[in-house]
């Protein structure tokens, strides 16, 4: 992530887009094409967050959609590191399971009625945040310690 001093989305200054992320490589996995044939940008591009990730991957490629393990291998695979290294950051719990299942460490996003699924068998978020700043600052003590 490239450290700017407004969110682009927002425009806000306080944003967690304002902070330094240096060290920290960013990409995006998508259900669909980054681009597609109804509108000429994806929605990084729409949102105005494009400039924030160095990569977008889709399950496309894989022809397999989240949760199932190919499209979190197909992102490993292309930044040609182990699973255990990424963080699969989401606001649908599904995904954060899916994500933990191919050997990430993932953090869930909650919005109302999205919360973790408390189900013994199935593995829970590693960080849990109201919002994208506090899932941040878990993340940045975490690696601190």
């Amino acid at each position: 992530m490239r450290r700017r001093s407004r969110c682009p989305a927002s425009g806000r200054a306080s944003s967690p887009w304002a902070r330094d992320y240096s060290g920290w490589s960013a990409t995006s996995t998508a259900s669909r094409s980054p681009t597609t044939t109804w509108r000429r940008s994806g929605p990084l591009e729409h949102a105005g967050l494009a400039p924030y990730f160095e990569r977008q991957f889709t399950v496309e490629t894989v022809r397999s959609y989240k949760p199932a393990p190919q499209g979190y291998h197909l992102v490993a695979q292309g930044l040609a590191v182990p699973p255990s290294t990424c963080l699969m950051v989401a606001s649908h719990v599904l995904d954060t399971v899916g994500a933990q299942s191919a050997g990430y460490t993932a953090g869930l996003i909650t919005r109302p009625g999205n919360a973790p699924l408390p189900v013994v068998s199935l593995p829970q978020p590693n960080l849990v945040a109201p919002d994208l700043p506090g899932l941040a600052d878990q993340l940045i003590q975490r690696w601190r310690s």
